[in-house]
């Protein structure tokens, strides 16, 4: 062989070398390029889930904002209530003196108004008081007609003594 064979052959030999070596490194790249895809597709999945979860978020979020509003107006109710309570226990006194005054003329006494209680608790026990006393009233009423009749009857009837007529 020749010089120029063998610088051929050497040549040839170190371009078979440097095939291997580009053949090596395109299979690292390939299972480089491989992972990257997995990581890529991975990461879209976690990125979706994500998406999701931040919506879902979303939603509740914006639920979680109309049931606050909700809340807020059953306390405006509740605190309204509450104002309705304490103005019928303050008024509760002023119509026992008004029907005090009614039942004196007739000579009668009411049942004591009872201690005011809590919330609508005022409520109920004022009606039962109320219920009470109307169940007595009819009586005194009666009593009061008969003795007006009575009353009126011994007027009718009644002549002066000086009076003789007949």
């Amino acid at each position: 062989m020749g010089q120029r064979e063998a610088d051929l052959a050497e040549r040839l030999k170190r371009a078979e070398a440097e095939v291997q070596s580009l053949r090596d490194e395109n299979r690292q790249l390939k299972g480089k390029c491989s992972k990257l895809e997995t990581t890529a597709s991975d990461n879209d999945k976690v990125l979706e889930s994500l998406r999701k979860t931040v919506e879902n978020d979303t939603n509740e979020k914006a639920a979680l904002k109309g049931r606050i509003t909700e809340l807020e107006a059953v306390q405006s109710k509740v605190d309204e209530l509450k104002q309705v309570f304490t103005e019928v226990a303050a008024r509760a006194e002023g119509v026992y003196q008004e029907y005090k005054k009614a039942l004196a003329a007739l000579g009668v006494e009411p049942l004591p108004l009872p201690e005011p209680a809590e919330g609508s608790q005022v409520i109920f026990q004022l009606l039962d008081w109320m219920m009470s006393e109307f169940e007595g009233l009819g009586e005194v009423m009666s009593v009061a007609n008969d003795n007006a009749a009575s009353v009126s009857f011994e007027g009718a009837c009644w002549q002066p003594p000086s009076c003789r007529c007949g």
